[in-house]
């Protein structure tokens, strides 16, 4: 008679740690998942959500030549690069529009004139810096603009 261990027991141990190495590795890959769609789509989880819900619409543009005619005012300059446009869906039941652009005038247009009052810009999802602080402008009639840096944040 033999002492020997049955081959049953490296078998279960082997299944044992292939079913425990999967299961790490469905777990790592559901915990990287939201900063990798973050950083490919550039845009918060949030934000994703409220554009497949129809809450929100995004656009991104390399300049100010590409955006569609009437999404943001004449007044934009034409230097305007990286620019992107959170706008209401068709499912939000607001209207609103928020634009970041990377802005190299310094300058204000003539447009614009400092806020009197305080506005807050629609949140149609995705991260916008804390504008509490920086000096509004309120451009035409529908407009206020933020300048922070070599941004421009424009919400109407």
């Amino acid at each position: 008679m033999s002492t020997s261990q049955s081959p049953a027991v490296p078998r279960r141990r082997t299944r044992t740690w292939v079913v425990f190495s999967v299961i790490v590795a469905i777990g790592l890959l559901i915990a990287a998942t939201p900063p990798v769609i973050e950083q490919i789509a550039g845009r918060s989880i949030g934000a994703l959500v409220n554009e497949s819900q129809g809450n929100s619409t995004f656009g991104r543009y390399d300049s100010a030549a590409e955006l569609p005619e009437d999404v943001a005012p004449s007044w934009l300059p034409r230097d305007a690069r990286d620019i992107q446009v959170v706008g209401a869906g068709p499912n939000s039941g607001v209207r609103g529009v928020r634009i970041d652009a990377g802005v190299a005038s310094a300058s204000t247009p003539s447009a614009c004139v400092p806020a009197t009052t305080r506005t807050i810009p629609w949140d149609g999802g995705g991260d916008w810096p804390d504008l509490s602080s920086a000096e509004t402008y309120t451009c035409d009639p529908s407009w206020t603009l933020a300048v922070i840096g070599g941004h421009w944040y424009l919400w109407s």
